[in-house]
This record gives C-alpha cells, structure tokens and sequence, in this order.
C-alpha cells in the first residue's frame, strides 16, 4: 500500500535520508529501536557511520530535510554529533545521533568498522549483528549508570544465547576473560543484579586496556574530548527563555506546556523550570511555600534594607548563572524562568522594594541577557478572572509597564495570549526553534546551507 504520510511526518524524513545515504553509497547502521523506524519514530534515532563518511553523511541529511521542509535548528558534538531538525509548519522535531565509535568517558568499547563490517542488511537500512547489539545494549547503560535498562534485557538474553562465541570474543576483548565469563553467566541465568555488581570492573579494565593498548589514540580521543567540552562552555547548545507577564497571564500553564511541545529538541529531564531566580545560598531552607495571594501585603523595607535585598538577589542571579543555568546549557538543555529580574522594574513592590532611584537597577544589565524574553499579554479583566490577587489598576499599570520593557528588548517578544493554549504554545515554540535555527546558522557561518 502506498504510504501517505505527508513530508512533515518525521519518519518520511527518515526514509528520505536512508534511501539517499544508500544511493551515495553511505554505510551506516541503526543501533537500536528500529523495528518501525520508518513508520514511526520514537524518540532519538542512534546511527553510526565511519568517520570517513561522517562529512558527508552530514550535507545529505542536511540537503535531504532541507527538500522536505525540514530545518536544522542545532548541531551538538556530544560522544555522537547529534543534529536537530524541525519542520516550520507543524513544529514537530526529530534528532539524529551519528556515532563514528561508541565510548565511555572517552575510551572506546565498539568501533565503527567493527560494527559496519558485520552489521545485516535490512533492506533499507543496515543493524548490528545480534551479538554486537545484545553486547552494546548490555553497555549502554550500565558502563555509565551501573544498571541495565528493562526494555533491552530480552534483546541481552537472546543475543547471549544465540550467538555465544561472538559475544564471549567481544567481551573478552573489552574486559579480559574472567568478567566476560561472569557476565555470560549472570546473563544465561538472568540474574541482572550480579550482572550489574561488574560495572566498576568493567569500567577498570576498559580504562586500562584503552591505556595500555591503544595510548596513542587514546590520548588524541580525549585531547579532543576537551576540545569539544571547552567549545560547549564558550558556545552553550542549550537556551535560556524567560516568561513575563501579571499574575493571572498564564505563565506556569504555558511554562509546562512549553517543556512537553520542546521535548524532542530538549529533554526535559536535561532542562530546568525556574521561577523567578536560580536559588543559590540555603537551597535546604528555601523549599517553595503556598503560593502568593496577596503580593502586596507587606511593607516595603527601608531604602538601606531595599539595596541589600536587591544586592543579595544580584549576587543570586549573578552566581545561578554559573552553578545553575549553565550546567543546563552546557548539556543541551532548556532553560524556562517563570519571572525573572525584569520584576524588579515593573513590580518592585512585589519584593518590597524601596529605591528612590532608578539607578540600582542599572547592575543587572551586567548579568547575561536570556535568549528570549516573552511577555504574556492579556486584558486586565481576563487575569482578574483568573486570579483577584491584584486590583484591576494594577493589572493594568503592570500590563503597561511590562509592554513598554518588552518593547525595548532587542530579544523581547510580545505574544498575545488569550488565545487558546495550544495556540499559544505553539507561536512560542516556533519562535524558539526559529531563533535556534539562525542561531545555528551563525554559529556554522553558512547561512546558505541553512537558507529556508
């Protein structure tokens, strides 16, 4: 039967790119999931290539969205290099991850020519061998996190079973041959814990085999590990987006609708929800209280205590962006504030703020500036109906004054939205992804390759 899919089906986009590496003569493999990979895609597609072919194994995939409306919005070198597409009318994403070999900490355990030269041949594509994959899907987990993850334990078991030989010569050669025997023999018996209780002497012998055995590469592979970890820090992956707007505006709603529609370009056990400030000092006595329904309740501080408080928030801000934003970036993730230090301006009675001048406020321009500044922007009479915290003047007064902040901000954004959330949602998550992709496209300085 004909597959109808439309272009913006990320599984097309799949078919595409295989079929195209095929017709130039890429070899790759898929190392996992891929039983329905190009009718249906669950999550992060896994390939590897052999570095020769990773270049070009790049431009085609990159020419081949590009055909089919799909854009990159980011390209990060983890252990893989992993590139980002969306498609611009329907906002669904995808990522694929290229390995040119498979490590831990930077020491190899699988090449990509051990891989390429025994993988199978499916038809349009290529997988692993079944004991090089019962093998990887034992290590993928475990080398890193000392478990081994529930869903690959049958592909393990019948890969151990089928082919002994194979899988006792691939572990003999990453561990020697006592850990070999007691893992094959934790695995016939499905015993995973004893298993499991080998990571650290797994980890060891892959270290000193690595060192002893291949010191040359190995020192190359983590020289160029640092290099790819300091070009991280100089030009994070992740991005920071900051929510304004009054009580009532819907932040919090959006926030968390925000992480689910970005989740494939941002997994959310990477990314963070920040509201208001990154806590830095007492985190342990800092614990989120009832939330505020009266923020105007108490009295403002005194001009001396006002400073302090707002030193103390600066010095917060100021260090979250080291300790707490920038481990998030560095890792690919999303950084999303519900709040931030632009309060301070429209709101400061909010934080019981005295400040006869304006001036103090200069020092958090100081501060990095977020990617992306959003201001929520709805009537007066629709957040007093959502929330009677705040007279409807002052709804109305910090409405004003948020517009007119927002305004000024080269990277400030005003999004109606009182429009239905879904809506919303998506006007945000495509002004996101956009940025990312111009993003991308300086920090590659080819702009044609990502023309749209």
């Amino acid at each position: 039967m004909e597959n109808l899919q439309p272009p913006s089906c990320p599984s097309q986009l799949v078919v595409a790119v295989f079929a195209e590496w095929r017709r130039q003569g890429v070899k790759f493999v898929i190392l996992r999931n891929y039983a329905k990979v190009t009718q249906q895609v669950d999550g992060d597609i896994d390939l590897v290539v052999s570095p020769q072919d990773l270049p070009r194994a790049e431009r085609i995939m990159v020419d081949s969205a590009h055909a089919m409306g799909w854009h990159l919005h980011n390209r990060a070198e983890f252990m893989p290099v992993s590139l980002f597409f969306y498609h611009r009318e329907t906002q669904r994403q995808i990522q694929f991850d290229l390995f040119t070999d498979l490590r831990w900490r930077g020491f190899c355990y699988f090449s990509a020519r051990k891989i390429l030269a025994s993988a199978v041949d499916q038809g349009s594509f290529w997988v692993p061998h079944p004991a090089l994959e019962a093998v990887n899907s034992l290590m993928t987990r475990q080398i890193y996190h000392g478990y081994i993850k529930a869903d690959y334990k049958p592909t393990i078991a019948a890969g151990f079973r089928n082919h002994p030989a194979e899988v006792q010569a691939a572990l003999t050669g990453m561990f020697g041959t006592q850990i070999a025997r007691e893992l094959l023999t934790a695995v016939a018996a499905e015993d995973w814990s004893k298993a499991e209780a080998q990571t650290w002497a797994m980890r060891r012998q892959l270290v000193w085999r690595a060192i002893t055995r291949r010191p040359i590469g190995t020192l190359r592979t983590l020289c160029a590990d640092l290099r790819r970890f300091a070009g991280r820090l100089r030009l994070p992956l992740g991005v920071t987006v900051v929510l304004l707007g009054p009580d009532g505006s819907g932040k919090s709603t959006i926030a968390k609708a925000l992480q689910a529609a970005l989740d494939a370009s941002f997994k959310t056990d990477k990314s963070r929800l920040i509201h208001w400030k990154p806590i830095v000092f007492f985190r342990s006595k800092r614990r989120d209280g009832p939330p505020t329904t009266d923020p105007h309740r108490r009295s403002p501080r005194g001009q001396i205590g006002s400073l302090a408080a707002l030193g103390f928030h600066w010095l917060e801000y100021f260090l979250g962006g080291f300790f707490v934003v920038l481990p998030v970036r560095f890792r690919n993730g999303l950084v999303l504030f519900d709040r931030y230090y632009y309060d301070f301006e429209v709101d400061p009675r909010r934080f019981r703020l005295h400040l006869p001048w304006h001036w103090p406020l200069r020092m958090f321009r100081l501060l990095p500036r977020p990617d992306l500044v959003f201001l929520l922007d709805v009537s007066p009479e629709t957040m007093l109906a959502r929330k009677q915290e705040v007279p409807m003047a002052e709804l109305q007064r910090q409405r004003d004054a948020f517009r007119s902040l927002v305004a000024k901000l080269p990277n400030g954004r005003i999004i109606p939205a009182e429009l239905p959330l879904q809506a919303v949602v998506g006007e945000i998550t495509l002004r996101i992804l956009e940025h990312l992709k111009n993003r991308q496209a300086r920090r590659t300085n080819s702009s044609s390759v990502l023309a749209p």
